[in-house]
Protein backbone atom coordinates (compact mmCIF):
# COMPACT_ATOMS: atom_id res chain seq x y z
CA UNK A 1 0.00 0.00 0.00
CA UNK A 2 1.26 3.64 -0.90
CA UNK A 3 0.01 6.49 1.32
CA UNK A 4 -0.83 10.14 -0.31
CA UNK A 5 1.80 12.83 0.36
CA UNK A 6 0.62 15.21 3.10
CA UNK A 7 1.69 18.61 4.47
CA UNK A 8 0.14 20.85 7.30
CA UNK A 9 -1.39 23.58 5.85
CA UNK A 10 -1.56 27.66 7.74
CA UNK A 11 -4.92 28.72 8.38
CA UNK A 12 -5.35 32.75 9.82
CA UNK A 13 -8.00 34.52 10.49
CA UNK A 14 -7.35 38.77 11.57
CA UNK A 15 -10.51 40.41 13.32
CA UNK A 16 -11.18 44.31 13.99
CA UNK A 17 -14.47 45.47 16.03
CA UNK A 18 -14.94 50.03 16.16
CA UNK A 19 -18.09 50.74 18.32
CA UNK A 20 -19.57 53.80 17.19
CA UNK A 21 -21.06 55.40 20.08
CA UNK A 22 -23.72 52.86 22.07
CA UNK A 23 -25.95 51.33 19.26
CA UNK A 24 -23.43 50.61 16.11
CA UNK A 25 -20.50 47.92 16.00
CA UNK A 26 -18.58 47.84 12.66
CA UNK A 27 -16.30 44.43 12.61
CA UNK A 28 -13.70 43.78 9.62
CA UNK A 29 -12.94 39.94 9.05
CA UNK A 30 -10.18 38.99 7.32
CA UNK A 31 -9.12 35.04 6.75
CA UNK A 32 -7.00 33.13 5.03
CA UNK A 33 -6.96 29.45 4.61
CA UNK A 34 -3.58 27.86 3.31
CA UNK A 35 -2.18 31.05 3.39
CA UNK A 36 1.83 29.27 2.84
CA UNK A 37 0.02 27.76 -0.51
CA UNK A 38 1.48 24.51 0.28
CA UNK A 39 0.35 21.99 -2.41
CA UNK A 40 -0.62 18.37 -1.70
CA UNK A 41 -0.15 16.03 -4.48
CA UNK A 42 -1.97 12.93 -5.26
CA UNK A 43 -0.17 9.65 -5.10
CA UNK A 44 2.05 8.24 -7.52
CA UNK A 45 0.77 7.42 -11.15
CA UNK A 46 1.60 4.01 -11.39
CA UNK A 47 2.98 1.52 -8.70
CA UNK A 48 4.20 -1.10 -11.16
CA UNK A 49 8.16 -1.31 -11.56
CA UNK A 50 7.82 -2.00 -15.26
CA UNK A 51 5.93 1.33 -16.09
CA UNK A 52 7.79 4.24 -17.18
CA UNK A 53 5.55 6.53 -14.68
CA UNK A 54 6.90 4.46 -12.09
CA UNK A 55 6.70 6.70 -8.55
CA UNK A 56 6.09 10.13 -10.48
CA UNK A 57 3.78 12.69 -8.67
CA UNK A 58 0.86 13.99 -10.65
CA UNK A 59 1.29 18.03 -11.33
CA UNK A 60 -2.27 18.77 -10.08
CA UNK A 61 -3.02 18.96 -6.20
CA UNK A 62 -5.59 17.02 -4.16
CA UNK A 63 -6.19 20.65 -2.18
CA UNK A 64 -7.38 24.26 -2.81
CA UNK A 65 -4.73 26.87 -3.25
CA UNK A 66 -4.26 30.11 -1.29
CA UNK A 67 -7.83 31.59 -0.59
CA UNK A 68 -8.70 35.31 1.28
CA UNK A 69 -11.63 36.58 1.92
CA UNK A 70 -12.66 39.61 3.12
CA UNK A 71 -16.07 40.34 5.54
CA UNK A 72 -17.20 44.08 6.73
CA UNK A 73 -20.06 43.47 9.45
CA UNK A 74 -22.27 46.21 10.64
CA UNK A 75 -24.34 45.27 13.46
CA UNK A 76 -27.43 48.01 15.04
Amino acid sequence: NVNNPAAPQLNFALEKNTTFGERYKLQFRAESFNLTNTAIRPGPQSTTYTSPVFGVLAENQQNFPRLVQLALKLYF
